[in-house]
This record gives C-alpha cells, structure tokens and sequence, in this order.
C-alpha cells in the first residue's frame, strides 16, 4: 500500500514539475526584456507591381547556408534598376531598406539585423538569361517560323543563321525566315552585332531591338512597316541601317541620335518628311531616300557635322524620284558631297550655288537629274 502512494505521490510531483515548466517557460517567451535573435531574409522578389519593366515576377533563389541571394533576368536589364520586395524575420531590420531601389549589375550586400543586435549579410545579385535560352524562347514565339533550328543541340552549331563564340551570340540572319514576334527577352542579346530580319512581311513592333546596344548593322527592309519605334535612337554603334522597302511616312527624329551611322537606306517609303536631326549625325557618307513622297529637304542638311574635316562628311546623297519642288542651297555647303541624285522630282530650277559646284566644279562630284526633268539653273 505505502509503494502504491509513493508512485501515486511521484507522478503527482512529475506532473507538478512539467506544468511548472511550461509556466516558466511562458513567462520567459513574453518577457519584454528577453530579445529575438532572427536576422534571416526569408523571401526576396521582383515584383512586376513594383518594376514595371518586368513582364512578370521573379522569386529570387536563397542560399541561407552560404547567405547569397540570385536570380537570372534578361540581358537587356541588367543594368536595371529594381525596387525588390522583402520579407524578413520577426522583429529585424535590413539594410538598405525593403522596397529600396537598387541597381543590381554589380552585387549588392544587403544587412539583417536581429533585435538582439546580431547582424546577418547576405550577397544579392542577377545573372543574364543564356542566349541559348533566348534564342529558345524566341523559336517558340514564332509558331509558323522556318527557321529550322534543332532545339536539342546544346552547342547551337547546328542553327542556321546564327553567329556565336563561346555561347554569345554575335550575330542572326532570320531574313525571309516567317519572323513575326520580337519578344520582351531578345532584348538579351547584350552580345549581338548584326541582325538581319529583312523580308518578314508580318513583323511590326520592334521596341525590343533598342536594347540591342552593340548592334552595328541592322536590317530591316522588306517588312511592310508603318513605323519605326523611337527607341532606335538607342542604338549608339549602329553603322549600317536599311529600312528600305516598307510602308514608312515618317521616320523619327531619335535618328539622330545615332552617332556612329554611316549609311542609311530609306528608299522605297511613303515618307513625306525629313526631320532635321537626321543631319545632326557625324559620320554618315551615304543616304538613300529614293522613292519616297518628300517635298522638301530641310536647310540644316547643310549643317552637317564633320567626322573628320571641317567641312562635313556626306558623300552620296539620293533624292530621286520624290515630290521635291526647291532644294536648299545649303547643300552646296558640303563639300565632301561627291554625288546628288535629283532626277524625276517636281523641280524647274536649281540654286546657282549647286550647279557651280556639281556642274562646273571640281571632276569626280556629279549632279543626276534627267534630261525630260527640264530643271535649270537659278
């Protein structure tokens, strides 16, 4: 009998001491003065609600063993600036702040301070997507394309039209090729020198190839284009431009931005005007605006710059069949101008200053115009 108290008398004391336990224990827990330790970063997004340059969110990868934060996003924002959206443990600060915009090119050290004053650094930083991985995309894009490209070739050395060292794309011939979508990712293609998307009738918005800085030449004639987006403007190393052989009635003023163009074939347009900062442009020697609806030529073609003399650089300018009633006796300002196309346009005179010097200057500069054009000299 007095064993069967003493067991009943030791679960009692066992069942006194756990209930005190857990007293203690909750006290502990809702004691203002004991401080929270958690100094993680739990979540880390790019939100399209707060980048709006994304198509959609991106959850970024994390590493809490080795404290490394990363995603991959398209080449083209790279250089970007994001405002990322995080979460963070309970009671903790981080540094810099949630929703902070943040350049991410280079990595970026991001501080989780615990209440307790511990800290945790984490190393957050973005990748571009693989140009294999674009080219991907841009195939599936494109459901009627012909471009024949074998997806399971990891090497791309199999894919016609398509230049590329060490997985970079360099350069894309996808002329005649049923392109019809330029997708937000092409802009990837840091990488790409020279783009060929001549003679895809279905194509139109091509926003995205003002990303593509390092373009030189670019091809994009025989589309049936009603427009160019200003975003061409971007393209600083561009040197060969053909949008020859579309539906334009404009083009731009952003085209004169593009310092380093050195020829320019508009011909076979509708446009109607020229806009003046097309002759801001330093270095262009050949400009092709044959066949097209222009009625004037503005006086600042006379202005322009010189690449590598005082007295500009423009060699070959064609303005045959057009609406042209006058020209602008600035052009005889150019002295580098070897040869004026001006033959079947609405003409009955010339300046006297361009027959000097295209008629009766130096040998080697020639003035085009046909005999049935009956146009004389002011």
């Amino acid at each position: 009998m007095k064993n069967y108290r003493y067991i009943n008398n030791s679960k009692y004391n066992l069942l006194i001491f756990l209930i005190g336990l857990l007293i203690v224990t909750g006290c502990k827990d809702d004691d203002p003065s004991i401080l929270s330790a958690g100094n993680k970063i739990i979540t880390f997004k790019l939100t399209v609600v707060s980048n709006s340059i994304l198509e959609q969110d991106i959850e970024m990868e994390i590493d809490q063993f080795n404290r490394t934060i990363s995603a991959t996003v398209p080449g083209g924002l790279m250089n970007a600036d994001f405002k990322p959206t995080i979460s963070i443990s309970a009671d903790a600060s981080i540094f810099p702040a949630n929703e902070t915009l943040q350049n991410f090119s280079s990595p970026v050290i991001y501080t989780v301070t615990a209440q307790d004053g511990s800290e945790q650094l984490y190393k957050v930083s973005i990748n571009p997507v693989p140009d294999r991985e674009i080219l991907i995309t841009f195939f599936n894009a494109n459901r009627y394309n012909t471009l024949q490209w074998d997806l399971q070739d990891e090497t791309m050395d199999s894919w016609i039209g398509v230049t590329h060292s060490q997985g970079k794309v360099t350069g894309l011939d996808l002329h005649n090729k049923h392109i019809d979508i330029i997708p937000s990712s092409f802009s990837g293609l840091i990488n790409l020198t020279s783009l060929d998307l001549s003679n895809n009738t279905t194509l139109s918005d091509l926003r995205e190839i003002g990303n593509l800085t390092n373009l030189v030449r670019l091809d994009i004639s025989h589309n049936n284009l009603t427009s160019i987006p200003n975003e061409i403007g971007n393209l600083k190393e561009l040197g060969l431009l053909f949008i020859n052989n579309n539906k334009l009635t404009s083009i731009p003023s952003e085209i004169g931005n593009l310092s380093s163009l050195r020829y320019l074939d508009l011909s076979k347009n509708a446009i109607t005007d020229i806009p003046e900062e097309l002759f801001k442009t330093k270095n262009i020697y050949r400009l092709d605006l044959e066949f097209n609806q222009i009625t004037s030529i503005p006086k600042e073609i006379g202005n322009v710059e010189p690449a590598y003399n005082s007295s500009g650089y423009l060699r070959d300018l064609n303005l045959g069949d057009n609406k042209l009633t006058s020209i602008p006796s600035e052009i005889s300002n150019i002295r580098t101008m070897r040869s004026l196309y001006l033959y079947r346009n609405n003409l009955t005179s010339i300046p006297q200053s361009i027959c000097d010097r295209y008629l009766y200057g130096s040998v080697g500069r020639r003035l085009i115009i046909h005999k049935e054009d009956e146009v004389l000299c002011e």
